[in-house]
């Protein structure tokens, strides 16, 4: 197999240290494959991993050159070859622009919920204000604490929503110690969350993961039950890097509250942030500050996704690469990112957002050498590139860039990028309702001539048949035309002229702000070539010899206008040919005859795609 990715899979004893190394609570694997490395890091009581990960080369047959830097690996085995799952396709959406509120300029969008209420942050005047967009439609303003109502440049920055409508936000000022959090219940009122230095957090159970302490100095990670009341900290994730003196907090928490990822700084020169579970506010010992590791969500049966550090040398950034990925019942799955990385490098991908079905989205590097990324989305963990699906409803010059907050309705937050002013903009995409386009004819097969009549009718999964714009039409993959919708929900054509023969006839509906675009099965209209009656007269008759004769052939099809050759023969030999007169469906040739004697004159019409051929019945025309 050339380029791609291969899975590897790894039955791990923990025999031991490998060639006197130090055994250590959470181990990392590092495996050379033909001098190519690859990386996993997890806890010691996960006893197999899976672990996808891009791999410039790789050929069936045996890879011996396999070295364990750090515990034994009693067995490695390489599945290359079969093709993977079949892609499903992300689903058509539209990009909605969110009304902002009045006096309201920039807008950066937070999340999602499960009614499709939009939370985000809007700058009001001097400041951000925390708005929620009801049914995406509705621009609300919330309430700010009366100890905050008079501090122009204290930003309230919105964090999450929950499924009973709480709403989570920090409050943000440059040069601060902390960022304290700032909790609304679903009636909209106000609270403080207590002592908070950080909020990053909340479960649909009200509880809420942050920090308490000096903000990025010394951070203690915390949880709150509610906001009125006092913190409660989770405990200290001692390793050999941060044995008890590094800054920690509180991450993504699962929305029934039981899991809270922990989040620790080591010191200064190390920039890899290590990774912790709390299981109901008790450290996981067995996932306690795992490096590489950045996880954006939690679900409540502890499936996380984030982003893992590959091992992979990145292309535009020191060290190495991180990619998506998604961990479940002690398993790694790596998600990959979007092709055209350069041999030996990787592109980075981040996995920010799941819902019930497993849907992902998040971003990828797409281009070489930059950072640059697109907005993708992960179905059965095959990559898709969104840019090319939202790009024709950006303005010119943008780019979607990130994607994140997706529900179980397929609503997520699109981040796009003018790609000269790098300003941002943020839109909401809409799931689009599925339609089916199918087509009729009221007749097929046709004859050559006959007027066709063609109608579309396009049926959405659910809602009123669309009665606007308009379908386009195709035959044999050419546009031919296109004809509006009707009052129906159909849309009907009329080839004028279609030759005989096969017609591969298909209905493009396209999308509208509602409505997804389809496109019909191929219908195949079948025209048969129409029959045609010759018949010859010659004058003038009787003739003498020398005389001019004109021989004249008429040809009626059933259908169509005629058009096409004649040949007159007297007996077996051809007199001449003539091509049709299409108004007077006639021919003529004018001929002579030397002798005198009596001659079988015929007339036969050579046939087309379009008319069957015909022969006229002999005259007889006598010359003296």
């Amino acid at each position: 197999m050339d380029g791609g990715a291969a899975r590897i899979n790894c039955d791990r004893r923990h025999a031991g240290a490998h060639a006197g190394g130090a055994v250590a609570d959470v181990g990392c694997e590092v495996f050379f494959i033909d001098g190519y490395m690859l990386n996993m890091s997890c806890g010691p009581r996960y006893s197999r991993n899976d672990y996808q990960v891009p791999i410039p080369t790789l050929t069936l047959g045996a890879h011996m050159d396999t070295r364990i830097v750090s515990h034994s690996i009693a067995t490695v085995s390489l599945l290359v070859g079969a093709a993977a799952a079949a892609q499903t396709q992300p689903p058509q959406v539209g990009l909605v622009t969110l009304p902002l509120p009045a006096g309201g300029s920039d807008v950066q969008l937070a999340d999602i919920d499960a009614a499709g209420n939009v939370l985000g942050s809007v700058k009001i005047g001097t400041r951000y204000e925390v708005v929620e967009w009801l049914g995406g439609k509705t621009p609300v303003v919330f309430p700010r604490l009366a100890a905050d109502q008079n501090k122009p440049d204290l930003n309230y920055m919105a964090i999450a929503v929950n499924k009973t409508g709480a709403v989570l936000a920090s409050a943000q000022q440059g040069g601060a110690t902390a960022f304290p959090g700032v909790y609304w219940d679903p009636s909209r009122h106000p609270a403080a969350v207590t002592l908070s230095a950080r909020v990053a957090g909340l479960s649909d159970t009200g509880l809420i993961s942050g920090s308490i302490g000096i903000l990025d100095r010394s951070e203690t990670a915390a949880r709150w039950s509610a906001p009125g009341v006092q913190p409660a900290t989770l405990p200290y994730p001692s390793t050999p890097l941060c044995p008890a003196d590094c800054s920690y907090s509180g991450g993504a928490v699962s929305p029934n509250g039981k899991y809270i990822i922990g989040l620790m700084v080591p010191p200064v020169g190390n920039s890899n942030l290590l990774t912790s579970i709390y299981v109901n506010g008790v450290l996981d010992s067995h996932f306690t500050g795992v490096g590489g590791l950045k996880v954006s969500q939690v679900t409540d049966a502890e499936v996380f996704i984030g982003a893992q550090d590959t091992g992979i040398p990145s292309d535009h950034s020191d060290p190495d690469t991180y990619q998506a990925t998604r961990w479940e019942a002690g398993i790694y799955t790596g998600l990959g990112a979007l092709p055209g990385a350069a041999a030996g490098t990787a592109f980075e991908s981040y996995a920010h957002s799941m819902n019930s079905t497993g849907v992902i989205v998040g971003r990828s590097q797409y281009t070489a050498g930059s950072g640059d990324s697109h907005a993708v989305m992960w179905i059965r963990d095959q990559i898709t590139d969104l840019q090319p699906l939202l790009s024709s409803q950006l303005p010119a010059g943008w780019t979607a860039w990130d994607a994140y907050a997706l529900n179980d309705g397929g609503e997520f937050i699109v981040v796009a990028e003018n790609n000269t002013t790098f300003e941002n903009r943020y839109y909401v995409a809409k799931p689009l309702v599925p339609t089916h386009t199918t087509v009729t004819s009221n007749i097929n097969p046709s004859i050559y001539g006959q007027q066709i009549h063609l109608v579309a009718k396009v049926t959405p999964d659910s809602g009123a048949v669309p009665t606007t714009g308009s379908v386009s039409w195709y035959d044999n993959g050419t546009l031919v035309g296109t004809a509006r919708m009707t009052t129906i929900g159909t849309s009907s054509w009329e080839p004028s002229t279609w030759t005989g023969g096969v017609h591969n006839v298909t209905a493009v509906f396209p999308a509208n702000a509602t409505l997804a675009s389809s496109t019909s099965a191929v219908f195949k209209q079948t025209v048969n070539a129409a029959s045609t009656r010759t018949t010859v007269s010659a004058s003038p008759s009787p003739a003498t010899h020398g005389q001019p004769v004109k021989l004249t052939a008429t040809v009626v099809p059933t259908s169509g206008t005629i058009a096409g050759t004649v040949t007159f023969k007297s007996g077996s030999t051809v007199l001449g040919t003539g091509t049709l007169d299409a108004r007077t469906k006639q021919t003529w040739l004018t001929t002579s005859f030397a002798k005198a004697g009596s001659y079988s004159i015929t007339a036969s019409f050579a046939g087309s795609q379009n008319f069957v051929a015909s022969s006229s019945a002999a005259v007889t025309l006598t010359v003296k």
